[in-house]
């Protein structure tokens, strides 16, 4: 998996901290991607539309389209061709996919520690 190398947005990046976002290739909105739990469109608060497992809108659903290993929507499948997208104050940037063939990718599975590194 590709790692962003976020050294061109130093600057603007405490500027923009809620610009980092979630979409399916669908274009639904799956949350904003932040560490803090307690924001209602965080994909990590487990109440919330955007990160409780049993969401319809939820990567953390593996039940969804978005979090299930077989959807080719889905940021949980190995092959998935249409993973969710990241989108930095509307900019495309990568993909949140387990898919190690898709550029400008970041697994599931190292978010959180992503997120909080960056200071999201």
């Amino acid at each position: 998996m590709l790692f962003f190398n976020w050294a061109f947005f130093s600057d603007t990046i405490e500027a923009f901290k809620e610009g980092l976002n979630l979409y399916g290739s669908d274009g639904v909105y799956l949350g904003r991607l932040t560490t803090n739990k307690y924001l209602a469109d965080s994909v990590f608060n487990e109440y919330g539309v955007y990160g409780s497992k049993y969401s319809q809108t939820s990567i953390w659903n593996q039940y969804s389209q978005y979090g299930s290993p077989y959807s080719n929507k889905s940021a949980f499948n190995s092959y998935a061709s249409y993973p969710p997208l990241i989108y930095f104050n509307n900019y495309f940037i990568g993909y949140l996919t387990t898919n190690n063939y898709k550029p400008n990718s970041l697994s599931p599975y190292h978010l959180y520690d992503w997120l909080l590194y960056n200071g999201f």
